[in-house]
């Protein structure tokens, strides 16, 4: 049997191909002296279809004559023996189905009988030339991207007719890619096994405290890592500057060291970092002897320049002394007229103490003329001058020591606020009836104008937290006249008003004013903006 595939010759009995695998379908042949049996209607699945009669074959002259059969009768059964395979109605010739059995004639069974399904042109279930979804080419493929053993299988159980060495190099390539997979992914599970079996420090320290060394000078860093059994692998010993120390580290019997050596002048800054975690900073300091006796032999040179100290020669000393202090014990050994220095400083100090009891002195006399201020008027202005220029002898450095100093600030305060007021009131016309009259009919005339009068406020006209607005009847000496005024001031230090109050009201013209003498009337007076009121009398 020859594969419709391939084209591989198989034998007879074989379901599939040995070469591609591919189903063999047997085909149906009859034999040549055989006619087959007429198909009778109740094999068909529509009652309603007519069944087609096989058509008569010639008889073979080798065929044996047998007596004579009698179709059977109409609408009787006819039973095939049972076949194991279906065959397609392609095998057949269609005129062996075109005419119905001739009654009286030999007919004979083939001994494979076609499937009656398919007699009427119906196409079998199973198409024999799709190939199952496993062996797809795109399977494959993504098989040995995906899964590289089940792509291994596919390949060499469904595709061999690609050759054995393209699916070989297929085979070696893939294999070589997913060993590489499996390598390193193997490789990185380990290192991380690895380092979770590590002991990361928590804690580093520096014993050592800051270090001067001179240039070339080596000296030996203790360091403390806790907890003590931690990974010293990943530590480093680092510097804030480069150029002034030579970094090693080193273990001594298991234990983490450092060793600085200097290499130029300068300050810098010593720390360990390792695994996330940074030690303290310690500060070095190299110096070049070369250099500092030179800066010592220009200090002597300073020291020289000194004259006679003064209380001004006192920051300048200051800044010399802090300069020597700086130098190393060895250099300053070598500084000849250090003793001026020191006798400077103590000139200084001197100067300095004489003029504090000064100063204590002056302050005391400044409270003492503080005190004799009391009660503030226009009078105690001398008293309140005198005070102010004792204090401005004193550097103003010590005006916080001045016990009553705010005293001094008040009292100044209210003195000119009692200058401002006699200047003002000297400036204020009184309020005439004449006067009233005018400021009624020309108000635009008298707009700033300052004045003054006195009247009885018998109305509250607007009293809020900015300004206060009041009615007032004017006064002259026979008692209140028909004059009303209003009069608008902001309360602040001034006294509060009442209705019916005797106040004294010193200001500037601002123009008139409407308001309601009744529910139905009202009246046009002036208006004046209030600088000072004083109250008489409620």
């Amino acid at each position: 049997m020859k594969c419709r595939t391939c084209g591989t010759e198989n034998p007879d009995h074989a379901n599939f191909c040995k070469e591609c695998g591919t189903k063999l379908r047997p085909a149906i042949s009859l034999k040549k002296d055989d006619p087959p049996a007429f198909i009778d209607r109740t094999y068909t699945r529509d009652s309603d279809r007519p069944v087609p009669a096989p058509e008569p074959m010639a008889e073979s002259s080798a065929s044996t004559v047998e007596p004579e059969q009698t179709p059977p009768s109409a609408g009787a059964p006819v039973f095939f023996p049972s076949s194991t395979s279906n065959h397609h109605s392609a095998d057949l010739p269609r005129s062996a189905f075109s005419e119905p059995p001739v009654t009286g004639r030999k007919t004979a069974v083939p001994d494979v009988l076609p499937n009656p399904r398919l007699a009427w042109g119906e196409e079998d279930d199973e198409d024999e030339g799709a190939e199952p979804w496993y062996e797809n080419t795109w399977v494959c493929i993504a098989a040995l991207f995906l899964l590289f053993p089940l792509g291994v299988f596919l390949l060499w159980k469904f595709h061999k007719d690609w050759g054995h060495t393209v699916n070989t190099v297929i085979t070696c390539s893939f294999g070589a890619i997913f060993a590489a997979i499996i390598l390193s992914w193997s490789t990185a599970c380990f290192i991380d096994y690895m380092d979770s079996l590590v002991i990361r420090p928590e804690q580093l320290q520096i014993l050592n405290g800051p270090l001067t060394l001179n240039l070339n000078e080596s000296e030996y860093i203790d360091f403390k890592i806790t907890p003590p059994n931690a990974s010293c692998d990943d530590i480093c010993f680092l510097s804030t500057e480069d150029g002034v120390l030579l970094l090693q580290q080193f273990l001594d019997d298991g234990v983490l060291r450092g060793k600085i050596t200097a290499t130029g002048a300068g300050k810098t800054y010593i720390y360990l970092y390792g695994n996330g975690v940074k030690s303290e900073a310690i500060q070095i300091s190299v110096r070049n002897p070369e250099e500092l006796q030179r800066k010592a032999d220009r200090f002597s040179e300073k020291i020289k320049s000194l004259g006679p100290v003064t209380l001004n020669d006192a920051l300048r000393i200051k800044e010399m002394l802090r300069e020597y202090n700086a130098f190393p014990d060895h250099i300053k050994e070598t500084i000849p007229n250090v003793d001026v220095l020191m006798e400077a400083k103590r000139t200084v100090e001197q100067l300095e103490k004489e003029e504090q009891e000064r100063v204590d002195q002056s302050i005391q006399e400044v409270v003492a003329a503080i005190d004799q201020i009391g009660d503030v008027s226009l009078e105690k202005q001398d008293l309140v001058s005198n005070a102010r220029a004792k204090c401005e002898g004193l550097p103003q450095s010590e005006w916080s020591n001045i016990s009553n100093y705010r005293t001094l600030m008040n009292a100044e305060r209210a003195i000119k606020e009692l200058l401002f007021r006699q200047d003002f009131i000297s400036h204020c016309k009184p309020v005439t009836p004449s006067l009233y009259k005018q400021y009624l009919r020309k108000p635009n005339a008298y707009q700033e104008q300052s004045t003054h009068f006195r009247g009885t406020v018998f109305q509250v006209v607007e009293e809020t937290e900015k300004s206060s607005s009041y009615l007032a009847r004017l006064t002259d000496e026979t008692g209140d006249t028909d004059m009303v005024i209003c009069f608008v001031y902001q309360p602040g230090n001034q006294p509060h008003i009442l209705e019916g109050d005797l106040v004294s009201v010193y200001g500037t013209y601002d123009g008139t004013m409407r308001y309601f003498t009744s529910e139905t009337t009202t009246a046009t007076v002036p208006q004046i903006t209030a600088e000072i009121v004083d109250v008489e009398s409620n």
